[in-house]
């Protein structure tokens, strides 16, 4: 990597360092997202772009903590159409949890050989699972009409039986999101089971939302084969959710969390969750009006300085 411009030819953009819109360049444009192919790099890695941009990345997480209003999105006739900001969300969602299985899974590794900070580990990775909750509430904030008019056949068109099971990053988390890893250590091991349990609950219920009746994709072309090799509909799936594979460092993972968190923000303070004369919001089924879940979406700002606070701290560890 080239040190004086350590972001040429890995990531789109750099840090967000305004309130006025700047991802994708334009209003509710989406980027390419790069992530490693398997797993992020160890500790020593991490030092290194600790030392070289840090402090800039602090920054950036301070003003997500802060809140402030975005400077030039407020109004919905600012933008070409509704289905543009849900298919923005849809996107955008996605790789922001791709980011946060990559942060989960290094975060389950380390604390496997590492008994030292074990609680705050587990607060950590509750963190990250409480971050993966709320991408799933905002990627299917859609109204059930944008779903099935939009998103269900652009995924089509990729696939016919497109599907989450071919989500590269979500092997290694897997067992602990189900329910079927045992995680020890008192208090914060038992509120990590519990976010994890929240998180199959929303996702039970998004899907509740969203397809209410129909089969899913793959359910629908089952016995036609259809399908392939797994490794090239990894490939199908990341392409479709404008997902590169290079061996970037943390940090620059870091980096490209930190727009996507931006740009959500300012979304977010715009058009709010459940976006005005939509349907959406009526049409929650009543697995997603349980007191936790809507504390989970009316939380959604600090959640999202909650991810950059976990997201930097390996970084403040090695530094």
């Amino acid at each position: 990597m080239n040190r004086s411009n350590p972001y040429d030819g890995y990531v789109v953009g750099r840090l967000p360092d305004s309130e006025w819109w700047d991802f994708g360049g334009h209003l509710y444009g989406l980027e390419p997202l790069t992530l490693p192919m398997d797993a992020l790099q160890d500790a020593d890695d991490v030092t290194g772009g600790a030392a070289m941009h840090g402090a800039a990345l602090e920054s950036s997480r301070q003003r997500l903590l802060t809140g402030h209003a975005p400077g030039n999105i407020g109004a919905q006739e600012s933008i070409d159409s509704l289905e543009q900001v849900f298919w923005f969300r849809w996107i955008v969602g996605h790789q922001t949890t791709f980011i946060l299985w990559q942060l989960l899974a290094r975060a389950l590794s380390k604390r496997a050989v590492d008994a030292d900070g074990r609680e705050q580990d587990l607060h950590r990775e509750r963190c990250l699972v409480r971050g993966y909750s709320a991408m799933l509430l905002y990627a299917g904030s859609c109204p059930r009409e944008v779903y099935h008019k939009v998103i269900r056949p652009s995924m089509a068109r990729q696939h016919p039986a497109f599907s989450g099971a071919w989500a590269r990053d979500y092997g290694n988390v897997r067992a602990l999101l189900r329910g079927r890893e045992s995680v020890h250590g008192g208090d914060a091991a038992v509120a990590l089971l519990r976010e994890c349990r929240l998180n199959r609950h929303i996702h039970e219920g998004i899907a509740a939302k969203l397809v209410p009746s129909a089969p899913s994709l793959l359910q629908s072309t089952a016995g036609h084969g259809m399908v392939g090799q797994l490794s090239t509909l990894r490939v199908l799936y990341d392409a479709y959710f404008m997902t590169l594979r290079a061996q970037v460092p943390y940090d620059l993972v870091v980096l490209q969390l930190f727009r996507r968190l931006h740009a959500i923000r300012q979304d977010l303070a715009a058009q709010t969750l459940y976006v005005p004369m939509t349907p959406s919001e009526a049409e929650k089924p009543q697995a997603l009006w349980r007191p936790d879940v809507v504390a989970c979406e009316r939380s959604m700002p600090e959640i999202l300085g909650d991810i950059a606070t976990a997201a930097l701290e390996p970084m403040i560890r090695t530094a």
